[in-house]
């Protein structure tokens, strides 16, 4: 949400955000939430997304009961020029399995399959998730062109905003 709070606050130069949500098989505007997120007054259109090619759609959140019910439509969106970007946090239900319950692991590998066969890039939060997802895709993975996506990493920010708590008030609490 913090990124998505950004971009509407300020998107890169040249860019238009037009936050999405996946609901009865098709994506559409989400300008309400959109609008809440920004503290801005919205015109609400819940009307279905109509991607153009060069648009970029990318896969803020892990959501994966909606990448793989959305593959068939992101599938179809890639065949018509549009790039696909989704985050990754960690593939900790992968790299130890033992943490985690059979069913949440199953859940996971069969986003982080639809994921990389639907991406262009996977834009992780750390290097070493980065490594990670490399490491995996070099020996586990399919892809709808036939060519791995491109793994980046980022560093997450902090919000240092005066509506955040004082520091010395958070002190006592964690120690």
């Amino acid at each position: 949400r913090s990124i998505l709070r950004e971009w509407l606050r300020a998107p890169p130069e040249g860019v238009r955000i037009v936050p999405v949500r996946f609901a009865d098989g098709h994506y559409r505007h989400a300008d309400h939430f959109a609008g809440t997120l920004a503290q801005a007054e919205t015109v609400h259109r819940d009307s279905i997304v109509m991607p153009h090619p060069g648009d970029i759609f990318i896969g803020l959140d892990w959501a994966p009961e909606a990448t793989i019910a959305a593959a068939p439509r992101l599938a179809d969106w890639r065949r018509g020029g549009v790039s696909t970007c989704f985050v990754a946090h960690d593939i900790l239900p992968i790299s130890h399995p033992e943490y985690f319950h059979p069913h949440a692991r199953q859940v996971f590998d069969r986003w982080l399959r639809q994921v990389a066969y639907l991406s262009d890039c996977i834009a992780c939060v750390s290097r070493t998730t980065a490594d990670a997802i490399t490491a995996w895709l070099a020996e586990d993975a399919r892809y709808q062109f036939g060519r791995s996506p491109r793994v980046e990493s980022f560093k997450l920010g902090a919000d240092f905003s005066p509506d955040v708590a004082e520091l010395s008030s958070i002190r006592p609490a964690v120690r």
